[in-house]
């Protein structure tokens, strides 16, 4: 018969809090057993407050985040295939450290991410390259394709991979730090981007699009498409529409705060510093208007950008959703159960139930009564095993 080990916590977080003792028992790397009173012939210890491992719902597992100094950054994925792999897999690795279970990448343009994904230590989803328009915005997320058709036979190819679990496309470009606007005209229009939506549904693909501004954000609610990353400028009657249809937003405020906090590394002056602050200031209060509408909302950093590590800078990405006036009991579930029903990767659940993965984090105090408790993190396991 095979033998039950216990993890003995204060409490647990499972959709809400559950603050009462708690013996969880695990066996062959699943959860066997939630017990409140301790099971006969069990000695283990309470050890602080257990947690799913979370959810990163937007990053760049080849990028590295060092240095800040953009003199000193090259560009991303220069070096030799196996070793670009190799160092994408310890960030990986950096990640869980942290208490981070389930990445989803957001593109790389030499299928760095799939190779990774065959040998990650956590659950990792992929989309291979994202993709965007020639001359515009997006070479280091993917590759460019001219017409709607090439698109098309793009995504043909893509879904044929089974390594691949979405489509990932560029709509737009990036902000301007100096003006808050956004540089260059949106890649696609409205009937362009719609076919490669439907292209991919019929593949059984969601999508998800980097957006911003007015223009690009209509027309990817316009198009369909399943999930709108970064989102900045976007109106509040954006966030109904999105509420309405079922979009899922991610708003990615950690590269920006990043660019803030060391604005003087990151070579910003005073105006384009105050431009910045008035950006997280304008985004915090759509989060607030999402929060308020209803709108499906996920957790990513854009790990890999400048300063944002992955994994770490999860807690950077609620705290800000805190200052916005989110519960943290509503941020935790918004980076574990609610990011794994949005996205329903294999092997990640966010939730701490019987028969699903073993894989959670002790913490020394209640991350459900404050986000800065989640820097209290003691102890992490994967499939039972202390990592």
């Amino acid at each position: 018969m095979t033998q039950v080990q216990w993890v003995a916590a204060q409490g647990y977080f499972s959709e809400s809090p559950h603050d009462l003792p708690t013996w969880v028992g695990v066996t062959n790397g699943q959860v066997v057993a939630i017990e409140h009173s301790c099971p006969d012939g069990v000695d283990a210890e309470q050890d602080g407050y257990l947690l799913p491992l979370l959810a990163d719902t937007h990053a760049h597992i080849y990028m590295n985040p060092w240095p800040l100094d953009p003199a000193q950054r090259s560009a991303p994925g220069g070096g030799a295939f196996d070793d670009e792999v190799t160092d994408a897999l310890s960030r990986l690795d950096d990640a869980l450290c942290h208490g981070v279970g389930f990445v989803r990448d957001m593109g790389d343009p030499f299928g760095i991410n799939l190779a990774a994904k065959e040998r990650s230590p956590i659950v990792l989803q992929v989309p291979g390259p994202a993709i965007h328009r020639p001359k515009k915005y997006g070479r280091y997320l993917g590759v460019s394709r001219e017409t709607i058709a090439d698109v098309i036979d793009l995504i043909d190819k893509l879904a044929e991979d089974l390594r691949v679990d979405y489509i990932k496309l560029t709509a737009t470009g990036i902000v301007s730090f100096k003006d808050k606007s956004v540089k260059q005209a949106p890649q696609f229009m409205t009937e362009e981007l719609a076919a490669a939506v439907c292209r991919a549904h019929d593949h059984g693909l969601k999508t998800a699009a980097h957006c911003s501004g007015d223009n690009g954000l209509d027309i990817v609610l316009d198009a369909g498409v399943d999930f709108i990353e970064h989102g900045y400028f976007i109106r509040p009657d954006q966030l109904k529409r999105a509420a309405e249809h079922g979009r899922y937003w991610t708003p990615t405020f950690a590269p920006v705060l990043s660019q803030y906090v060391n604005r003087e590394v990151c070579g910003w002056d005073d105006d384009a510093a105050n431009c910045i602050d008035e950006i997280l200031a304008d985004h915090r209060c759509s989060f607030a208007s999402a929060e308020e509408i209803g709108t499906p909302v996920l957790a990513g950093t854009d790990g890999g950008s400048p300063g944002v590590p992955i994994g770490k800078a999860l807690r950077d990405e609620l705290a800000q959703m805190e200052m916005a006036g989110a519960l943290p009991e509503r941020l935790l579930r918004l980076v574990s159960a609610d990011a794994a029903d949005a996205c329903q990767p294999n092997g990640y659940s966010g939730r701490i139930r019987l028969g699903d993965p073993a894989d959670f984090a002790i913490y020394g105090a209640r991350p459900w009564e404050a986000i800065s408790n989640l820097s209290t993190l003691s102890k992490v396991y994967r499939e039972g095993e202390p990592c």
